[in-house]
């Protein structure tokens, strides 16, 4: 006589398996599992990688596993794992992209999320609206963090909004290129081409608001040392 398998064990044993045959520590059945923090990821960028399955009316979850897929999103910067009576709790603090950084990849362009310390959390995947986009043309963005030349302009911008968020609100698009910077504000098309200095952002201000009040728009302006160059 032939005894069934529990669905537990019979799950479990399924896990175990797809792990690659090492035993995990802790499998749980719960009935639900409820994710909390979550702003720019959703639950299923949370649990990719993690080893879980339906099982009657619960589910059958490998919480290492869980907890491997959380430690290697460079998303999250905390998380917290918790079982709830009879459900699990993952609470989950996440990264905030500070811009989007473009590169040339081959020929392609590589698009990524960085946050305030450089550290690029996304490739490819862009999670948050209404952030600055720094295109970079030639850069190595394969790392876990822009490369140190870069660091420069995103210190300046960091100071800029710090010191002056009103500016740095409407920076939509920077080109980094040959010493100076053409910037691009949100919902205008005039290019503004200025140096990397702090004083040039403040200049920036008020050419943006000449350009708004003007009946014609222009395409360009250049800021020099004592004027602007307006075409």
């Amino acid at each position: 006589m032939r005894c069934a398998m529990p669905a537990f064990a019979f799950v479990a044993a399924a896990l175990i398996l797809a792990g690659g045959g090492l035993l995990a520590d802790d499998i749980r059945s719960v009935r639900s599992i409820e994710f909390r923090g979550l702003t720019l990821l959703s639950k299923y960028d949370i649990i990719r990688g993690a080893r879980l399955k339906a099982a009657g009316e619960g589910i059958i979850i490998d919480v290492d596993s869980l907890k491997q897929s959380l430690d290697g999103n460079p998303f999250v910067a905390s998380y917290r794992v918790e079982g709830t009576g009879d459900g699990l709790l993952v609470t989950v603090e996440e990264r905030t992209p500070e811009m989007i950084v473009t590169a040339k990849a081959g020929r392609g362009v590589l698009i990524c999320e960085v946050d305030a310390e450089g550290r690029i959390l996304s490739q490819n995947d862009v999670h948050a609206a209404g952030i600055p986009v720094l295109h970079l043309g030639e850069a190595d963005l394969s790392g876990a963090g822009v490369p140190a030349g870069v660091r420069g302009v995103m210190d300046l911008l960091a100071r800029v909004k710090k010191d002056d968020p009103l500016t740095y609100g409407e920076l939509s698009e920077i080109y980094v290129g040959d010493g100076r910077l053409r910037i691009y504000a949100r919902g205008r098309r005039t290019e503004f081409v200025m140096r990397p200095l702090v004083g040039d952002f403040k200049t920036l201000r008020h050419l943006i608001g000449i350009c708004d009040h003007a009946k014609r728009k222009p395409g360009k302006v250049v800021l020099g040392d004592h004027a602007a160059i307006i075409r």
